[in-house]
């Protein structure tokens, strides 16, 4: 039976094989950080592919219709169909403060000018 130093003693490894065996890791860990790099880039750039096809088109969507329903409100749009429901009604809107009485409106038009017509001899 062999014991465990001199074991050791037999099997020692020297400089000059661990020099390359270092290197050759050295060399390795280099290589597998540029593949980690490399995959960590694309699952970044698969993830930002599937979140531009299948999730944005969501979120314009969403905001695309609040931004024609703010348009349509600050219009005073009527949809077509509430406007099909209400077919055969008449509705009369008048705005009584902003509409001015004849007399008033007299007043603010100005002079009344009567023109006559004048023709003239060649």
């Amino acid at each position: 039976m062999v014991k465990g130093s001199e074991y050791y003693q037999n099997n020692l490894i020297s400089k000059q094989q661990i020099i390359p065996y270092l290197r050759s890791l050295i060399h390795y860990n280099r290589f597998m950080g540029l593949l980690r790099t490399l995959l960590i880039l694309a699952i970044i750039y698969y993830s930002f592919k599937v979140l531009a096809r299948y999730i944005f088109p969501l979120f314009l969507k969403s905001f695309v219709k609040k931004a024609q329903e703010n348009f349509e409100r600050q219009q005073g749009y009527v949809d077509p169909d509430e406007a099909k429901k209400r077919e055969g009604e008449v509705n009369i809107k008048t705005n009584t403060q902003s509409q001015p009485s004849n007399e008033s409106s007299k007043k603010e038009l100005g002079d009344y000018v009567e023109f006559e017509e004048i023709k003239e001899e060649k």
